[in-house]
């Protein structure tokens, strides 16, 4: 089943407008796609998987449906500019998957809630580089690190090892505060997006 969800996902990339203004060796759902990979196989660089393990690039073609894979600068440029928003639609198609496939009832606990788990996670820490949407932190010593966080929201059982992803809220910088963005925050943000998933 899981190949089939990467499959919807990588449909659902495929309809994402383009937003780089150049010609591009690799398609946008390209890199969408081994983005995907990347967090999915928990890898480090893809380039790891083209010069180390020709059969695992082999893999990210035959499951993730990636033509080209991406050199790893690609990859952070050409991800850098999509809108997290229209990543976060990538999740309707698969929760509707799951409704037809009739896991919702499946998974219920407590005669028929749906259990979810929320954590913050950071996927991005520089001292060096820095993006408009960065939070900041200031060191004891003086040095400032930029990165992101984000909260994600997964459908659990407690009798399964299988979790479905469902929302996910980035911490922002908002406009006018001084204070980085927070888990309360962006949960405020999130439960209306699980509601409505």
């Amino acid at each position: 089943m899981i190949d089939e969800l990467i499959k919807l996902v990588r449909e659902g990339f495929k309809t994402i407008k383009d937003h780089r203004k150049y010609n591009s060796t690799y398609s946008l759902a390209d890199l969408l796609s081994a983005g995907l990979a990347v967090f999915s196989l928990k890898a480090p660089l893809l380039l790891a998987f083209r010069l180390q393990y020709p059969l695992r690039s082999e893999n990210l073609k035959r499951i993730y449906g990636i033509e080209q894979i991406p050199e790893d600068t690609a990859l952070r440029e050409g991800l850098d500019g999509v809108e997290p928003m229209l990543l976060q639609a990538q999740f309707n198609p698969l929760v509707d998957r799951l409704r037809k496939e009739d896991m919702v009832k499946q998974r219920q606990v407590l005669g028929g809630f749906t259990l979810l788990a929320g954590d913050g996670t950071g996927h991005f820490c520089s001292a060096n580089r820095s993006c408009a949407h960065c939070l900041t932190k200031q060191h004891r010593n003086g040095t400032i690190t930029n990165h992101h966080q984000l909260l994600g929201a997964v459908w659990v059982h407690p009798e399964e090892k299988t979790v479905f992803p469902i929302a996910v809220e980035p911490f922002v910088h908002q406009d006018g505060h001084v204070k980085n963005d927070c888990e309360l925050n962006a949960a405020k943000r999130l439960i209306p997006q699980i509601r409505k998933a």
